[in-house]
């Protein structure tokens, strides 16, 4: 019997996520904390720095549903180019690809 393997994150990436977190928790975050955030970045590779985009999707999706829409603006202004992948991953999310145009969700049979 064959398992599927399980997703093993790297300890860049599980440093960069946490000292992500650590920046979003704070509002305004301090300097050593987006300094932490912005050097933590630069040592993940092409697919972690994928997987902490979409993180950053669902990130900004629960925080709009939470009454804070201003979270992809803060971490584009943390970094431009994590900032315009997160928002252009946040379609891409599974909860909001089953809402059609008009806002009701799609159903299946």
């Amino acid at each position: 019997m064959q398992t599927t393997p399980e997703l093993t994150l790297s300890n860049a990436f599980k440093r960069s996520q946490r000292a992500l977190a650590r920046w979003l928790e704070q509002v305004p975050g301090s300097p050593l904390n987006v300094f932490r955030a912005r050097a933590s970045l630069r040592a993940l590779d092409a697919n972690e720095r994928g997987r902490l985009v979409r993180w950053l999707a669902w990130q900004s999706y629960a925080a709009e549903r939470n009454g804070n829409p201003a979270l992809l603006a803060r971490i584009e202004r943390l970094e431009a180019s994590l900032g315009r992948a997160a928002r252009a991953a946040r379609p891409q999310l599974p909860i909001l690809s089953a809402v059609s145009a008009d806002g009701a969700s799609r159903r299946s049979a």
